[in-house]
């Protein structure tokens, strides 16, 4: 499953990868040319490639756009049963019947280190998010952690009394999770080897392992039929997801922990909602996803576009739909609306994009002179200009009642992910994959100045209603602040354990929001840059948390519930009424968006 849950990817004995629409179960994407039997597959953080190893000794690294070949990787000789990709998407792992794992590049196709410290068949690896350590598990009943950088071993892991058949790391690297033939998983410390917690209740082999990205619940699939959520503090099961009619194969968890998939034997796929333990989706097939959202000024309406070619336009109130917007050839990759809502705006892989009535659904005006798909589009305040981003390197600034070119903005050796407009529309901004922010003049269309000091590329950008200041969020997982007329950096805004994809700011520039991968958003203050308070999403938005970084929250009744606390030092548990009553703050939101002091003074437990 991809890390959003947007996609589910699966493996087969026809020698072939579905990619599916986790929301609808449509295929998305076939991947087809092994010669022999997919025994693993994965897809990479950002969505772009899918790797699959398989019997005919080979893996391969796709592209899950075009369903083509990137690179095959051949040197094993035997079969590939293990495959995975490092965040960067720079390296790929694979493990094999022929007791070896090797670590590629994906660039060059070429072997990087071949680990051979195993006596047995390898049938499970990872690497970890920094890139730094690649893990291994082996039917000879350990698993171990190796350097990449030197290629040597740094830890070994043994205590299974049977085959390993499944490993995890955590993202923080510190942990490692391994399944086994003795129907076991064990949750091990990296620095020292010894084992944390065993969890212990499945009636099979303990197929496949999987760590929530926040690190508090351990998902194990087996050949019991079941998979099993666990709490790592407790180490007590929190549900049982029994559905699949053979041997579940493979699990993940999504980002924000709020749904688990389960593979298996049956063909099928299930898609699990966490919090009620019950099933939401099944894949035998699939429409096509959501790759972009939007939101009216005043909140009413909500934009979707799909890969199905389709926007759509919905009341945020009831959730029924408005309007259906269809005209695009391929995929709508980018969408905005309009302050008022009565215009919707959508942009495509087929290198166009369309201003559109909301009311009527009717094309209002088609912008075309892009060379690649659409990534990004914004629209003036008062609805007369029209900004586009594009793959093709270029933004480019349209006149919204024409769909004449009012001005090309060339400058950005990568794609351009992110676009906007100030408000008196005279100052224009592009953010880009080669890692800089470009502030241009709207009317003369020159370049004035240049924002670089992102390490990775910049995904979105904003600019202040008063036109003073700029927000950058990036790859690097920063969120950035900074002065237009000097172009220096305010403060940088760290604390994201994924990409930061969306950002904004206040009318007052008192305040920054940010949206990450890691499923959260978070306000931050732009006077000290510190993180204000931490907003998530639980059960698909029924239930929210609202948690700042010294521990207070605020929720709805049910979302309090996956609030826990432990003792400094230990792994005990503290009883949620006393975190309730050390901790909560309601109406947090608000007091920390305004300044308000809530930290108020209670007893701390005495036990």
């Amino acid at each position: 499953m991809s890390g959003d849950g947007q996609r589910v990817l699966t493996g087969s004995g026809d020698n072939k990868a579905i990619l599916w629409d986790a929301q609808t179960g449509e295929k998305k994407q076939i991947f087809a040319g092994h010669k022999g039997s997919i025994e693993s597959v994965v897809i990479s953080k950002d969505g772009k490639y899918v790797v699959t190893g398989s019997e005919d000794k080979t893996a391969i690294l796709w592209d899950v756009k075009s369903g083509k070949k990137n690179k095959m990787f051949e040197g094993h000789s035997d079969t590939v049963t293990t495959v995975s990709i490092g965040v960067d998407g720079n390296r790929i792992l694979t493990g094999s019947a022929d007791k070896t794992a090797v670590l590629w590049d994906t660039q060059t196709g070429n072997k990087i280190w071949t680990f051979g410290g195993h006596i047995n068949r390898i049938v499970s690896g990872a690497i970890s998010d920094d890139g730094k350590c690649a893990l291994t598990g082996s039917w000879d009943c350990t698993a171990i952690l190796w350097d990449t950088t030197t290629g040597k071993e740094i830890q070994t892991f043994e205590g299974h009394k049977n085959s390993i058949h499944s490993v995890a790391l955590s993202i923080d690297g510190k942990q490692v999770l391994t399944g086994s033939y003795d129907k076991t998983a064990i949750l091990w410390d990296v620095q020292t080897g010894k084992i944390i917690k065993s969890f212990e209740r499945h009636k099979g082999v303990v197929t496949s392992v999987f760590l929530s990205a926040n690190g508090r619940y351990v998902l194990t699939g087996s050949d019991d039929k079941t998979a099993i959520l666990w709490d790592v503090q407790t180490g007590k099961s929190i549900h049982n997801f029994e559905g699949n009619t053979d041997p579940v194969e493979s699990v993940a968890i999504s980002t924000d922990s709020s749904r688990v998939m389960t593979g298996s034997e049956d063909k099928a796929a299930v898609l699990w909602n966490v919090k009620a333990g019950k099933e939401i989706q099944a894949f035998s097939g699939h429409t096509d996803r959501i790759t972009t959202m939007a939101m009216s000024g005043d909140g009413n309406c909500i934009l979707t576009g799909s890969a199905d070619k389709t926007g759509i336009l919905w009341d945020a109130q009831t959730g029924k739909k408005i309007q259906t917007f269809e005209g695009h050839k391929d995929w709508i990759i980018s969408s905005s609306l309009s302050r008022d809502g009565k215009n919707a705006l959508t942009g495509s892989m087929d290198h166009t994009t369309i201003l559109w009535d909301a009311k009527t659904g009717k094309q209002n005006c088609t912008f075309e002179g892009h060379t690649s798909g659409v990534f990004c589009v914004a629209m003036s305040e008062d609805g007369n200009r029209v900004l586009t981003g594009s793959w093709d390197k270029n933004a480019i600034l349209w006149d919204a009642h024409t769909g004449g070119q009012l001005q090309v903005f060339k400058g950005h050796k990568e794609p351009v992910y992110g676009v906007a407009i100030n408000k008196d529309g005279s100052l224009l901004l592009s953010a880009s994959g080669d890692k800089t922010v470009i502030l241009w003049d709207a009317k003369t269309g020159k370049e004035l100045r240049i924002f670089s000091e992102h390490k990775e590329r910049v995904k979105s950008v904003v600019i202040s209603d008063d036109g003073n200041n700029i927000l950058t969020g990036s790859d690097d997982k920063t969120a950035i602040l900074w002065d237009v007329k000097t172009g220096k950096k305010i403060h940088t805004f760290e604390g994201h354990t994924g990409s930061v994809n969306s950002v904004a700011i206040s009318g007052d520039v008192r305040r920054v929001l940010t949206a990450s991968d890691d499923g959260t958003t978070r306000i931050w203050d732009t006077q000290t840059g510190k993180e204000l308070c931490s907003l998530i999403s639980l059960d698909a938005g029924k239930e929210w948390l609202v948690v700042t970084p010294d521990g207070y929250f605020d929720g709805s009744e049910k979302g309090v519930n996956f609030v826990s606390y432990r003792v400094a030092g230990t792994l005990d548990l503290v009883s949620l009424e006393k975190c309730r009553k050390q901790f909560e703050r309601p109406g947090l939101l608000a007091a920390a968006w305004k300044g308000d002091d809530f930290r108020k003074k209670y007893t701390f437990w005495d036990d």
